[in-house]
Formats: C-alpha cells, structure tokens, sequence
C-alpha cells in the first residue's frame, strides 16, 4: 500500500497552474479595470470642459459688444482727455478704428 510519504512524494511533482495563471488573470483584471475609470473620468471632464466652452462661446458675442462701446468711449474721451489718449497710444489703437 501507499504510505503518507509515497503520496506526498508522488504528488510533489505536479502542481495545478490554475492558482498562478489566476492571480495574472487577477492582477490583469485590476490594472485595466483602473484604466477604465481613469478613462470614464477624462470623459466626464471633456464633457464639461465641452459644455463651459459653448457657454464661454455664447457670451462671446455680448462681451465684444461691451469692449466695442468702451473702445467707442475711450476714443470720444481721448478727443480732450490726454490719459485717455496716452492709452490709444499705448495699445495702438487709432482713433476710429478698434483696438487689437
């Protein structure tokens, strides 16, 4: 019959590579499933980095009509006032025609 140390020396030589092949599996599994949720996250942030851009755009229009009615005043001011002129200048913007 077999005793403890035949089977013990019987089975020592093959091993299931079930467990190593697993834990690859496992380490796998996890490294990816944390580049999905870094992927998910730099979609959401696009997604409102999208959004705060077609707000930013919208106002566009209103914040250039603004700066084109304080240009418009800048140059009326700068017919008498010598700052408001000295600012013309400095940003080189001639009168009658808007600033760059």
């Amino acid at each position: 019959m077999n005793g403890p140390d035949e089977r013990a020396a019987g089975s020592a030589g093959t091993h299931s590579a079930f467990l190593p092949v697993f834990l690859v599996f496992l380490a796998f599994l996890a490294g990816y499933s944390l580049q999905m949720v870094q992927v998910f996250t730099q979609n959401a942030e696009l997604r409102r980095t999208a959004v705060s851009e077609d707000q930013t755009l919208a106002r566009a229009p209103l914040v250039l009509s603004k700066l084109k009615a304080v240009s418009k005043d800048l140059e009326e001011a700068a017919a008498t006032n010598p700052v408001a002129k000295q600012l013309l200048t400095e940003f080189g913007a001639r009168p009658g025609q808007p600033a760059r």
